[in-house]
């Protein structure tokens, strides 16, 4: 296929993508930052998700992340545009970071560097499994050889539709980064409660405290099925855990007998979106 006719993603690091999509040229992953101390790291260059935890655990608060600058898109866009003339960004949501503000700065000023290339930039509203849904699922269509146009379209059709459910094993780490009070952590932890949450369209909500792992997971699949119970057609799931493959393997099994699937994997948190759960979150992004 000619380059003007490939189209070619660009996504940040917060997206949970599966590992086969790593290794295609057409999609270029942008790492997010994490200061760890007096430390910069790339996510998933400099720093996995096991070494975070360890420096999580001795160096408490002093854990932050940052989106990519602008000149971190501008170098992926230029790398893209050597394959393709025409360029999708997706995002993790906005209401977390400021990836898309960078993004659309660099896509800006690529129209004026990078000669016959398009650049677009999507807000995917959502992050982890949830954006990475949407990646896969514009990879797909760019690879069936449709245009930009197209492809935007089918990922704003994901974005519109994709939920992310998922519950957290302890409130230690989210304690720790100053985002709940002493007082929830511990009664959490005493309870064995695993606080769980919805991600939509760039907003989290509370769904539940169920007490202990197995209340949890299953708890996961109800809320799954009644929410796609009238819906049609097949279900598109992205299993994701942070440092719980195990606990992912039972979800996915779980899914694969209740649902009929289209499209199924498992993929792990990155050490930028893991430093804001701590380890033993379990999740699905999905959508029909």
């Amino acid at each position: 296929m000619s380059r003007d006719k490939i189209v070619s993603i660009v996504v940040d690091s917060a997206a949970s993508l599966p590992c086969d999509f790593n290794s295609i040229k057409m999609i270029q992953v942008v790492p997010m930052k994490l200061v760890i101390g007096s430390e910069s790291f790339r996510d998933g260059i400099d720093i996995d998700i096991s070494d975070l935890y360890k420096s999580k655990h001795q160096l408490g608060t002093h854990t932050t992340t940052s989106a990519p600058s602008p000149m971190d898109y501008m170098d992926a866009f230029k790398k893209a545009a050597e394959y393709s003339s025409s360029i999708l960004c997706i995002t993790v949501s906005s209401h977390f970071s400021a990836s898309y503000k960078s993004a659309t700065l660099a896509a800006d000023k690529a129209s004026d560097e990078i000669e016959s290339t398009r650049v677009l930039v999507l807000d995917s509203g959502s992050a982890a499994g949830g954006q990475g849904l949407v990646v896969t699922r514009a990879h797909n269509s760019a690879q069936s050889g449709h245009d930009l146009d197209h492809v935007v379209s089918v990922a704003k059709n994901v974005i519109n539709q994709v939920t992310l459910v998922a519950f957290l094993d302890s409130l230690y780490h989210v304690w720790k980064s100053g985002r709940v009070p002493g007082l929830v952590y511990f009664g959490t932890s005493i309870l064995d409660i695993k606080p769980m949450f919805e991600l939509r369209q760039g907003r989290i909500r509370n769904i539940g405290r169920p007490r202990t792992y197995n209340r949890a997971s299953k708890r996961l699949i109800e809320i799954i099925r009644s929410s796609v119970r009238d819906a049609p057609g097949p279900l598109h799931a992205s299993v994701m855990h942070a440092g719980d493959p195990d606990g992912a393997d039972r979800i996915r099994e779980d899914l694969r007998n209740e649902f009929e699937i289209e499209e199924l994997f498992i993929s792990e948190f990155s050490a930028v979106m893991g430093l804001h759960t701590g380890p033993g979150l379990v999740g699905v992004a999905y959508w029909v």
